[in-house]
């Protein structure tokens, strides 16, 4: 009886620490990170926090609603002191569920130097009756040297919080003494808060906020705002909430525009409507530039010249493009051909092509 207590003391302290490997593809370093392609995956980024990560397709978190005997899925990351990098690459992550009532709620809960961009999450439904809740990210600490920033994410669903800080994307931008950023996102979430709620961040305390808007209804008991419910030392510029939606008119930080306003493009000053944005509605995102470049070589035919490509790279980690076509890797073209005594492969071109890949 001894020897099998003991054994199980020991198999225990071996247990602890134990990171489980990550099931999806890449190593999970900046140059070539873990691949998410599920919402299982996505969960497991909490075995390995502090690697990096890109989404590689869309992905439906549905499931969500069943898991953990009804709490959902677990925020990533429940430390502050984390440092975290994910890019969404503009695939959308659908239906994300969370019923939770402890703090730091939201697809991401907590972290210090957080590196997170072009994620979309659809038709969330984030609960908590802990503290600072968010749609993308509970609460955004910042750190020295690299600090947070946020950039091209946006949300959609519901985010309600029972407690303090409830925000659609962030409840709490920015702790202490680190300055964090927060550029080119917005909100349409409908907010449902207790103390210190807003359409896109709950409490901005030292979080500076560019070319971001919120639209989704807003409610409180006290420190309500259309865009944000309270403020610190933060700042917002060009920024904005519809303040017809919202039902608030208004805001510890941003500008209040009614909902014509908000939908028209002459609204956002300073925005980049030539490569971010195009206006649908509210505004949304365009297209993100994915640069890869290629050699071409022939073979010489008889009625044709087959192309293909035989070197490949993906510049900017966009994945999956519209380069290749579907008849194995190679393009044809039916045209007269002089040099069909030319046996083998000859190299005919290098070159570079911009591909755009939707992130709306």
């Amino acid at each position: 009886m001894k020897k099998q207590i003991i054994l199980g003391i020991i198999l225990a302290v071996l247990t602890i620490g134990i990171t489980t490997a990550f099931s999806g593809s890449g190593t999970g370093t900046s140059t070539n990170p873990y691949i998410i392609t599920t919402c299982t995956q996505l969960q497991e980024m909490n075995n390995n926090v502090s690697a990096y990560y890109i989404i590689g397709n869309n992905i439906d978190c549905t499931a969500t609603s069943t898991w953990n005997s009804g709490a959902g899925f677990v925020p990533i990351s429940l430390s502050p002191s984390n440092d975290i990098h994910l890019d969404g690459k503009g695939y959308n992550i659908t239906n994300l569920y969370q019923n939770r009532t402890t703090g730091w709620s939201g697809l991401i809960g907590t972290g210090a130097r957080i590196i997170v961009s072009n994620v979309r999450l659809v038709n969330v439904n984030i609960q908590s009756s802990g503290q600072y809740v968010g749609g993308l990210i509970g609460q955004v600490v910042g750190g020295s040297g690299t600090s947070a920033v946020i950039s091209n994410c946006s949300v959609t669903g519901t985010v309600t919080g029972t407690s303090t800080s409830t925000g659609g994307l962030i409840g709490r931008l920015g702790v202490g003494y680190y300055d964090v950023y927060l550029y080119n996102s917005y909100s349409r979430a409908t907010v449902i808060g207790y103390t210190n709620a807003g359409g896109l961040v709950g409490s901005a305390e030292r979080g500076q906020i560019y070319n971001s808007y919120s639209t989704g209804a807003v409610s409180g008991l006290s420190g309500v705002g259309g865009l944000v419910g309270v403020q610190t030392s933060g700042t917002a510029t060009s920024s904005y909430w519809d303040t017809q939606t919202s039902g608030r008119v208004t805001s510890a930080l941003g500008t209040g525009r009614t909902t014509a306003q908000m939908q028209t493009q002459s609204t956002y000053s300073g925005w980049d409507f030539t490569n971010l944005w195009i206006m649908s509605g509210y505004p949304v995102y365009e297209l993100i530039p994915c640069v890869e470049n290629w050699v071409l070589q022939y073979y010489p035919a008889t009625c044709r010249d087959v192309l293909h490509i035989i070197y490949y790279t993906d510049t900017n980690n966009c994945g999956t493009t519209y380069l290749l076509p579907a008849n194995n890797n190679t393009m044809e073209r039916c045209t007269p051909d002089n040099s069909s005594n030319v046996p083998g492969w000859d190299l005919l071109i290098t070159g570079q092509q911009q591909w755009q890949h939707s992130q709306h």
